[in-house]
């Protein structure tokens, strides 16, 4: 069984790395890959998103690692930008204390992205709408898009989608009264949630510790920031050691 699960969770890693599918479309063709079809009731046979997370960042290692770190720099870079972009609209237009955020997430902040991989940024205010009228008096084109089946951003129905500097970036909207009664997208935060404490407590046990974007679920500008910084100095002390 072990094994079953091990190769659907690198097919979908391979899906998600060279042709940018979403974890749930990337799953579901791995299964069909590997098993032709998933027998009833063997849904343990299916790898959690953690796992495939891991065998994607495997794939990277092995296949993409010319390239792949060049394309997150650039997606973090587009990223911090526009967090810091909302959160000095926030303040300025004195919303920081009814709003959480915004947030990064997704690939770009865990370390996964691909060259298909958006900017995921998350922000929870009193009125959604208050974030459409910032883009348009900002000048942003920008297309109100549906979720997709599949897409594991939560219970919004929509998200604003719009391009900068060649980037593509997807901003999801909710609202900030429902975060704090507990809407239904906590419940994948927290199984999320306790799969990344899991891995913590992995990494303690084996005396490491895990960097910040694989503890927390999505990151702040100030975060993203200090995770920037630390990818900067590992890469330049793996190029030291390397002359």
């Amino acid at each position: 069984m072990e094994n079953i699960r091990a190769e659907i969770a690198a097919s979908a890693a391979r899906f998600i790395a060279e042709d940018g599918l979403d974890y749930g479309s990337a799953k579901r063709k791995a299964t069909a890959q590997v098993l032709g079809e998933l027998p009833r009731g063997a849904s343990n046979l299916l790898p959690s998103n953690s796992e495939i997370e891991e065998e994607v960042r495997v794939y990277q290692r092995l296949f993409q690692s010319d390239s792949q770190p060049a394309l997150l720099a650039a997606r973090r870079e587009v990223a911090l930008d526009w967090l810091r972009r909302l959160s000095t609209w926030l303040q300025e237009a004195d919303l920081a204390a009814t709003t959480s955020g915004p947030f990064v997430t997704g690939a770009v902040w865990n370390g996964t992205a691909s060259a298909h991989s958006p900017v995921r940024l998350e922000l929870y205010l009193d009125n959604p709408k208050d974030a459409e009228i910032f883009l348009l008096n900002a000048g942003i084109d920008y297309q109100v898009e549906p979720l997709v089946s599949g897409d594991s951003s939560g219970d919004a129905g929509e998200f604003l989608h719009f391009a900068w500097q060649d980037v593509d970036i997807c901003l999801y909207l909710y609202e900030y009264v429902a975060q704090h009664r507990g809407s239904g997208r906590s419940a994948t935060t927290s199984d999320n949630a306790a799969a990344r404490s899991a891995q913590t407590n992995i990494a303690l046990q084996d005396g490491g510790m895990l960097p910040l974007y694989r503890r927390k679920e999505r990151g702040t500008w100030q975060e993203l920031l200090q995770v920037m910084q630390e990818d900067r100095g590992a890469a330049a002390s793996a190029a030291y050691s390397g002359r």
